[in-house]
């Protein structure tokens, strides 16, 4: 049936009104919290990447910005992917300065807004317009992706650049004839992976979809315009580190988060003083992490040694890790750095959304977990081709992380960007649900007449 003009109205003021919601939330979030030392670890290597590349045009880690009367030789490297760096290129004008924190969440709370009518555009490609507005409300009221914006880290912005990607692959698989959504497409993940290089290998994943789910005669100009998009937009980082280092990408954050995900239950033989950093307790961690080949290397053997502690680890543990509430390697519950201010601390509001939302954390994970499943198998969704192609694509980036972070260190804070997708898959197995029950009462209720 087409919609109503008065219930069009309905929707899009919902949205509106939801929308506020959250603005409401990370403003207030962005304005009242207080974090130690915001350009610490993580945060200090971004802005210093943004910092020296504006004032010394060298792509480099080093913190001359902490000791500007010192001399320095900057050396250029690749360990972290330039894009929320130039992000940050803007605020890198001086020496970082209290404001300057303050001008960056900001602009990450701006995005945080505009991702919850992205969200809605996202889930009607599975949902009817009426229940796309339920994972849009949970994006607004998350306390995970509205704390993501206060800090000096990548989350937010991943997260912005990642729904467009998956919002513009999405257009591609129900518009193949138009290869500019392929384009738009590929261009889009590979700002994502700039962002955050996890996300570059999920490429092939779509073009494997795409070769079955694609009409035959728009398949090879759809997968070519999604390669060409991504191939001119990420290889441009990898001629910068081939001409500038002669190599093509650096491994030291894989060796790292392979060195940092291997101890079961995120401790150090089973020490509780060492959960979240197993790796600081462990002597032998400089040896093991020296290379890819040798945390390999101490990988198999471990799995040799002991195969059910570290299966359980691998397949159990890690799943659960990355998918749960909050972090183990962080400042506790759903704080990355040590935060001595918030509104989740005691404003009324916020307390008791986060207390809900905690509770029901789960029944969404399970739910979308479900769904992932699910969705492949065609009788459960007999319904247009192109809400199935939209909750399988779904489901290949939920899986796509879930074997991404099982291999390597499966905090929470980077399942963070995950949680719109989770929410969508979740609700449409609500809607699922319910309309199946209404179905049923309906064919009940003629039965008894």
């Amino acid at each position: 049936m087409p919609k109503q003009p008065s219930s069009s109205r309905a929707f899009l003021l919902a949205l509106i009104l939801i929308t506020l919601l959250g603005a409401f939330m990370r403003l207030n979030a962005t304005f009242h919290t207080t974090v130690l030392a915001p350009l610490r670890a993580d945060a200090g290597e971004y802005f210093s990447y943004a910092y020296n590349l504006r004032h010394y045009d060298v792509y480099s880690r080093q913190p001359i910005f902490q000791a500007p009367d010192q001399q320095h030789t900057l050396h250029p490297d690749a360990v972290r992917s330039p894009g929320y760096s130039l992000f940050l290129l803007p605020f890198a004008g001086a020496e970082p300065t209290n404001k300057t924190v303050l001008d960056i969440t900001l602009v990450q709370a701006l995005l945080g807004v505009m991702m919850i009518p992205l969200v809605y555009l996202l889930g009607r490609s599975v949902l009817s317009d009426g229940w796309a507005l339920l994972p849009s409300l949970l994006v607004a009221i998350s306390p995970q992706l509205v704390v993501a914006g206060t800090y000096v880290l990548s989350e937010a912005l991943f997260t912005f650049f990642f729904l467009l990607a998956l919002l513009a692959v999405q257009k591609q698989f129900s518009h193949p004839e138009r290869w500019a959504w392929g384009l738009l497409a590929g261009v889009l993940l590979a700002s994502s992976a700039l962002i955050r290089p996890t996300v570059q290998y999920l490429l092939p994943m779509i073009v494997f979809f795409g070769v079955y789910a694609f009409p035959a005669k728009f398949r090879i100009k759809q997968i070519i315009a999604l390669a060409i998009g991504f191939i001119g937009v990420f290889g441009i980082w990898l001629l910068r580190n081939y001409l500038t280092l002669g190599i093509l990408s650096d491994s030291t954050l894989t060796v790292s988060t392979l060195l940092h995900g291997h101890y079961p239950d995120f401790m150090y033989a089973g020490k509780p003083e060492s959960l979240g950093y197993p790796y600081r307790f462990d002597p032998d961690a400089a040896v093991i992490g020296a290379s890819l080949g040798s945390i390999l290397h101490e990988i198999g053997r471990l799995f040799l040694n002991e195969p059910l502690i570290y299966l359980k680890w691998y397949f159990i543990g890690k799943p659960l890790a990355f998918l749960g509430w909050g972090d183990m390697a962080s400042a506790g519950d759903i704080f990355t750095y040590p935060t001595l201010q918030s509104p989740y601390f005691g404003h009324p509001i916020f307390v008791l959304l986060m207390k809900a939302m905690r509770a029901i954390h789960w029944v969404w994970m399970v739910l979308g977990l479900v769904v992932t499943v699910l969705c492949w198998k065609i009788n459960l969704v007999n319904r247009d081709t192109n809400q199935v192609n939209g909750l399988r694509i779904f489901s290949i980036v939920l899986l796509y992380f879930l074997a991404v972070h099982m291999v390597g260190f499966p905090i929470a804070r980077y399942a963070v960007p995950l949680l719109p997708v989770m929410f969508i898959l979740a609700v449409f197995a609500i809607s699922w649900i319910t309309t199946g029950m209404g179905k049923r009462t309906n064919v009940n209720s003629l039965e008894l007449r």
